[in-house]
């Protein structure tokens, strides 16, 4: 399974990101990463919610859903982070 990020959303200090699996259309094996550029951010502390969004119908028509992986084995988890205000050198 492939997990396709759908959505990214800010609002305030929260950002979500939504992803939905997608089944593998051969038998190879592949890893990835997505880098989301956020833009530039002010300092404080931001939440990260991560959501697995419903597989797609035809998917779950054909059967896939039995078959989706452990998400915490492909996709990170939420989590937070912190900006700190950069100190000007001169």
């Amino acid at each position: 399974f492939y997990a396709h990020i759908q959505r990214v959303e800010k609002r305030s200090d929260q950002f979500t990101i939504q992803y939905r699996f997608e089944p593998h259309q051969t038998r190879d094996i592949t890893q990835h990463f997505a880098v989301i550029p956020i833009g530039k951010v002010s300092p404080g502390k931001y939440e990260v919610k991560v959501e697995q969004l419903p597989l797609d119908k035809q998917y779950i028509d054909l059967g896939y859903e039995k078959l989706l992986p452990d998400k915490t084995s492909s996709v990170c988890k939420s989590f937070s982070f912190v900006v700190h205000e950069s100190e000007v050198q001169q």
